[in-house]
């Protein structure tokens, strides 16, 4: 699979698991599936470059605290 596959695959993954959430009533109905994920896919680059370019020593700290914000922003 090439590699663009397997991110395209990863981001519909992660839009039907959050349609999963709103339709169960976890997420805000209003909740755009598709920037959800477009926003934790963003989170993981951010976390992999700090990490792996700069050697953040507080890149998963960083990383917990923006997607524990973005949960609580897509809560019901």
């Amino acid at each position: 699979m090439p590699p663009v596959h397997s991110q395209v695959d990863w981001l519909e993954l992660i839009s039907t698991v959050t349609r999963s959430a709103i339709a169960e009533g976890d997420f805000r109905e209003d909740l755009d599936p598709e920037q959800f994920a477009y926003e934790v896919h963003g989170i993981k680059l951010a976390h992999h470059h700090a990490v792996r370019l700069l050697r953040d020593e507080q890149a998963g700290r960083r990383t917990r605290i923006a997607f524990e914000s973005l949960i609580a922003a897509a809560r019901a």
